[in-house]
């Protein structure tokens, strides 16, 4: 066997600095690099112009206490970005299949993903984020908002501030 074909054993710290040494070389490094400024610029020049970002969703949909690890949580702040973004979809015709078709799950899925997370923030908060962040006549008897009203609500909350 010559050099060229003989094949050393190598460790993974190894690889990863080889990799990393010619991705360096061809500069494709200084280019992923370059786009991250550019998209938290992008995030902040949103927030000039007064225009929702997703962290803003989040940290509101964290303080109504939407449980962040069901897969539901992913799905409203999506569907809350679109609903702000494009107020001329409509959510169950429109953005459910769009979320679905991105995640790889029928719409039905999405959801029932998003009422098993609404009813859980209701259940573990006892319904009073509700009134705390929507400042809304919501009737107390009422177990829990439908995905409809909730999403509406949210979108409709973080318009207003």
């Amino acid at each position: 066997m010559n050099k060229e074909t003989e094949r050393k054993e190598i460790s993974k710290k190894e690889l990863k600095e080889a990799i990393w040494n010619v991705l360096e070389e061809q500069g494709i490094i200084d280019k992923i690099l370059a786009q991250i400024p550019m998209k938290l610029e992008t995030e902040k020049k949103e927030e000039k112009e007064g225009k929702i970002t997703k962290l803003e969703i989040r940290k509101k949909l964290i303080k109504l206490g939407l449980p962040i690890h069901l897969n539901g949580f992913s799905y409203v702040e999506e569907i809350t970005y679109l609903m702000i973004q494009n107020p001329n979809l409509k959510i169950t015709k429109d953005i459910y299949p769009m979320i679905a078709q991105k995640h790889g799950v029928k719409k039905q899925q999405v959801e029932r993903n998003i009422r098993k997370a609404v009813d859980s923030m209701y259940v573990r908060t006892g319904g009073q984020p509700y009134w705390d962040v929507f400042e809304r006549q919501i009737p107390k008897d009422a177990e829990t908002l439908t995905n409809l009203q909730f999403l509406k609500l949210l979108a409709e909350c973080l318009l207003l501030e």
